[in-house]
């Protein structure tokens, strides 16, 4: 009989039309590699060590293999992608054994699944795999649920018409991007003004998460404050960073310290100088929060780590938040104390320029569909309020 031989077309199993880009509002992605046929090696972007948001076009119906490398970077506790990629310290994460962050899949870029499976490579250092099958043609991946520059407008344009909620452009970036602020106030402004601002770190998609709803507390559950205090609230202050995928700011390297230069990066001197207008227009600012997110995943309550200086505002803050939480609120890492930040920090910024004491910096957890960073919000304005009762 007649043997056949098998036939074996290299060209013909390779080809597909897999295609991978950052090419939108916080995109990130640096080179990709073609490995063999629905498997790639990516790295992460220049302007980041860990993170990444790109699209996937081309998939549906496809298993993929991804392989991604963070760059190392020497900082203890950050090697390999550590504490962004996985955590291998059970003390820290209270008997938790090593636990990996999972990637993000979304088909419309607003709900997110989890890709549930993450192995790190033993052999090159920094480098992880995982794999998806798409259900669909075109797909974005994340390291976490992102929040970009357009959802901060679509949220700003939702509370046109609120009452007690007005809207003002203070600024603009280098770019010529508009970085609005919320006027939360009573038809006759209270001239004590507490000044809130979130995403000063463009890769911490929580702090967004977190000004939403810290805004949905004051409106509906202490609409009374209004009565004694106007909230001045910039929601994204990182605008830059947000908008390309940094980990931080854009082009300016690290903008959390950067607070006390005589001229500082457009984003944070636009805060700087509407302070200043607010406070010649003869309001006197009594309190000054910001609004970080955390790039652990949730396994805390909604609210992390928080650093503040006067000791009556520690007090209060871990009152009102274990009162939220039930009883049951711990932070994460080191426990609350007061902390005078290093000058350039919008802390110190604050004590200095404003002669006063009355400054907090937080980070609030992130979830699966930002519910968490949401809630965390909520909570650190109803602790904050406690403490705002004080000052009668």
């Amino acid at each position: 009989m007649e043997q056949k031989m098998l036939s074996f077309n290299y060209e013909e199993f390779m080809e597909d039309r897999v295609t991978l880009d950052a090419d939108f509002d916080n995109g990130s992605l640096g080179s990709v590699i073609k490995l063999g046929k629905n498997w790639y090696h990516f790295d992460v972007s220049p302007n980041t060590w860990y993170r990444f948001h790109f699209r996937v076009r081309g998939c549906k119906d496809q298993e993929i293999i991804f392989d991604f490398t963070c760059r190392e970077i020497q900082q203890p506790g950050y090697s390999e992608g550590r504490g962004r990629w996985y955590w291998g310290n059970p003390e820290r994460m209270k008997g938790m054994q090593l636990a990996y962050r999972y990637p993000y899949v979304s088909y419309d870029g607003k709900t997110w699944e989890k890709i549930d499976n993450m192995l790190k490579d033993p052999g090159p250092v920094g480098r992880f795999r995982f794999k998806y099958r798409f259900k669909e043609d075109e797909a974005y991946i994340c390291h976490q649920i992102p929040y970009t520059y357009g959802d901060m407008l679509n949220w700003v344009n939702s509370l046109e018409g609120t009452p007690c909620v007005k809207s003002e452009i203070i600024g603009f970036t280098r770019n010529g991007l508009a970085e609005p602020a919320l006027t939360l106030a009573a038809d006759t402004p209270a001239k004590n003004l507490v000044v809130l601002i979130g995403r000063e770190d463009a890769d911490e998609p929580g702090g967004s998460f977190a000004i939403e709803g810290a805004v949905d507390y004051i409106l509906h559950k202490r609409p009374d404050l209004l009565e004694r205090y106007t909230f001045k609230v910039v929601p994204m202050v990182g605008i830059e960073g947000v908008v390309c995928g940094a980990s931080h700011s854009a082009g300016y390297g690290y903008s959390g310290n950067n607070w006390a230069f005589d001229k500082s990066p457009e984003e944070i001197e636009n805060v700087k100088q509407a302070m200043k207008r607010w406070t010649q227009d003869g309001y006197c600012l009594r309190m000054g929060v910001k609004m970080h997110g955390a790039q652990r995943p949730g396994f805390f309550k909604g609210v992390d780590d928080i650093i503040a200086y006067d000791l009556d505002v520690l007090e209060c803050l871990r009152a009102g938040l274990r009162d939220y939480y039930g009883g049951q609120w711990e932070p994460f890492g080191t426990p609350l104390e007061a902390v005078i930040r290093p000058k350039g920090y919008f802390e110190r910024y604050i004590m200095d320029e404003y002669k006063t004491n009355y400054v907090v910096g937080t980070h609030v957890v992130e979830s699966d569909a930002g519910e968490t960073s949401v809630d965390g919000g909520r909570a650190l304005m109803h602790a904050i309020a406690r403490f705002l009762d004080t000052l009668e």
